[in-house]
């Protein structure tokens, strides 16, 4: 019973894992994709879509610092 348990464990932390690399590319693609809206539909300057890129990818960056809090606190228990 204990293997079973364990093995559901690290298939959570693995699925938790696995989110990274999404959370990275749809926040760098929205926030592109936002900044060039705000740019061609409301006549912003140009860095505005670096702005939004920025940040997106620090909403991305804190996203995952709690994915791995997440996951390491799945770990701990035991």
């Amino acid at each position: 019973m204990a293997e079973k348990k364990d093995l559901y464990k690290r298939v959570k932390i693995a699925g938790l894992i696995a989110f990274i690399p999404v959370l990275l590319f749809s926040s760098l693609f929205g926030g592109y994709f936002a900044g060039e809206f705000l740019v061609r539909k409301m006549g912003l300057p140009f860095y505005v879509t670096y702005i939004c890129i920025g940040m997106t990818l620090l909403a991305a960056i804190k996203e995952i610092i709690r994915i791995i809090r997440i996951s390491l606190k799945i770990e701990r228990e035991s």
